[in-house]
């Protein structure tokens, strides 16, 4: 089982999650849970710090593009610290 992250260059880091897993994601980062065949399976539990609300918005699709945008904004200018080579 898998929990997929997406960097800021777009690329997917993959982490390898098991049971007890905890995992904290700022708002608008684009994830995705994987299963495997020996593991197809997964139960998860999302907690929340305020009034529970998840929207999901996939990367392609009929929702409208500048909600989309506006939060992986909000996402990429306060939320990620790029690390010099």
């Amino acid at each position: 089982r898998y929990f997929d992250i997406r960097d800021p260059d777009d690329k997917w880091i993959r982490i390898k999650i098991g049971s007890g897993a905890l995992i904290i994601l700022p708002p608008g980062i684009w994830h995705r849970f994987c299963v495997s065949e020996e593991s197809p399976s997964l139960q998860a539990v999302r907690l929340f710090t305020n009034e529970p609300k998840w929207t999901a918005y996939p990367r392609q699709g009929s929702l409208d593009k500048d909600v989309i945008e506006a939060a992986r904004d909000d996402y990429n200018n306060t939320r990620i610290v790029k690390i010099a080579a």
